[in-house]
């Protein structure tokens, strides 16, 4: 081997630089140069080192391995053991096995018949609060319909109070009709069911209560006539004191209008 190839080989192996290295060798007194301490393996020690480090790897490994399946064990079967003594775990799992299989199959099924029974209960209240809303609600409707049927009267009296006291006499409603203490109302000659609006204007006749208007066109001075043109209509706003120009003027006046194309004629 040649002299600058023996001092770089000893350069690597020192781990110093080779340059360094020739210029002390070559020098005549003592080398002061200082060698880095270095630790030697022959090829058999090193094959021993990494199989300890290897071995060592492995046995965390399998520690922290073994701790995660314990805790996932003792999770998933629900019992309680201080520890990851797998013997323990195991001797948990098959006293809570046999506790459980000492429970009477009857006791079981009881079990499940009463939760049945108990969500039964439930739905059937909840049916029960549904059946009453919806009976809530047509009830309303019900009692808004005849509430709109009711004409305007001249003594100032809300059409609940009107209802008010026809029920106190008697009356009633239903989808069949207007009943008076049970019968439903009928005409004398037909027998038909008498209109429910008529029933109101009748009552309210007899009471007194009902609004007036002049006759129409060729017809006689009957109570509660209906204008069939504006010229009326005004007069009979003027004659019950109602102003033509007002909200419920000009409303009703909309409404006959509606009913009668020839009103403003």
């Amino acid at each position: 081997m040649k002299r600058e190839e023996f001092i770089k080989s000893l350069a690597d192996t020192l781990k110093v630089d080779a340059k360094l290295l020739a210029t002390e060798l070559n020098k005549e007194n003592d080398i002061k140069f200082e060698l880095p301490k270095l630790n030697s393996f022959t090829d058999e020690e090193l094959s021993t080192r990494d199989e300890n480090i290897k071995k060592v790897g492995y046995d965390e490994g399998v520690t922290v391995g073994f701790d995660r399946s314990a805790k996932k064990i003792k999770d998933i079967s629900g019992v309680e053991v201080e520890g990851k003594d797998i013997t323990k775990i195991v001797g948990a799992i098959v006293s809570k096995a046999n506790t459980e299989a000492k429970i009477e199959p009857d006791a079981k099924l009881q079990d499940a018949l009463d939760s049945i029974t108990k969500l039964q209960g439930t739905i059937s209240s909840l049916e029960g609060e549904r059946d009453k809303a919806v009976g809530d609600f047509q009830s309303f409707k019900q009692r808004q319909t005849i509430l709109a049927a009711i004409p305007q009267n001249t003594v100032g009296l809300s059409s609940e109070t009107i209802l008010t006291e026809m029920q106190a006499q008697g009356y009633s409603f239903t989808e069949e009709g207007v009943h008076l203490n049970g019968d439903l109302v009928k005409d004398d000659k037909m027998q038909n069911p008498i209109p429910m609006v008529d029933v109101f204007n009748q009552f309210m006749t007899d009471k007194n209560w009902l609004k007036k208007s002049k006759p129409g066109r060729g017809g006689d001075d009957t109570a509660g006539a209906t204008p069939v043109n504006y010229k009326q209509f005004i007069e009979q706003c003027e004659k019950d004191g109602i102003n033509p120009a007002g909200e419920e003027a000009i409303a009703r006046a909309k409404e006959l209008a509606m009913d009668n194309p020839e009103f403003y004629d």
